[in-house]
């Protein structure tokens, strides 16, 4: 079972996507937009609740809300995974999967330092690297991927792939006014 701490920032938490959610995680998939990233979900709360019982049975994969601190609002989702959802060259050194990631925030910094946690989570677990998969059609995740100026990317028919790893961390901080993970 995988149910993953409760990780604080100075902008946003990111705490475990729970059953009370099902309504809240429907929405901001299903906001207009994010369909070129993320596909739609069933507009069921019923079935998105079994899909949150389900995914939190599963070994090695997190689903997080990300609330923000001033507000406790949930204004996005973010997960990491072991269990890669395409099979490639990012897949193969043991680097998880960062996705299902989506913010309503207002404030940029609340999806930057949403990753900033995620990514520092996946090294404290010991995880050596966490790849994003950006479809090709999604311009805007991409070129927050670039700023972070990885070392390694591919691509294939649909998408790009970047992998962050330990170093990626210090960027993002730079990013947020601070040289360290809160």
């Amino acid at each position: 079972m995988a149910i993953g701490p409760t990780l604080e920032g100075r902008l946003v938490r990111l705490r475990p996507v729970d059953i009370g959610d099902a309504a809240t995680t429907i929405a901001i998939r299903n906001t207009p937009g994010f369909e070129v990233g993320l596909p739609r979900i069933p507009d069921d709360v019923d079935h998105q609740q079994t899909w949150i019982t389900r995914q939190r049975e599963v070994p090695d994969d997190y689903y997080f809300c990300v609330e923000t601190l001033a507000t406790g609002a949930v204004e996005g989702l973010i997960g990491l995974t072991a269990q890669p959802t395409v099979a490639g060259p990012w897949s193969e050194s043991g680097a998880w999967e960062w996705g299902r990631w989506a913010s309503l925030a207002s404030d940029s910094r609340a999806a930057i330092e949403a990753a900033a946690l995620l990514i520092h989570f996946a090294m404290e677990l010991g995880v050596p690297g966490v790849w994003g998969r950006v479809i090709r059609e999604n311009a805007r995740v991409a070129a927050f991927h670039e700023r972070l100026g990885y070392n390694r990317t591919w691509s294939n028919e649909t998408g790009r792939f970047f992998l962050a790893e330990g170093p990626h961390l210090a960027t993002l901080h730079r990013s947020l006014g601070s040289a360290t993970p809160q």
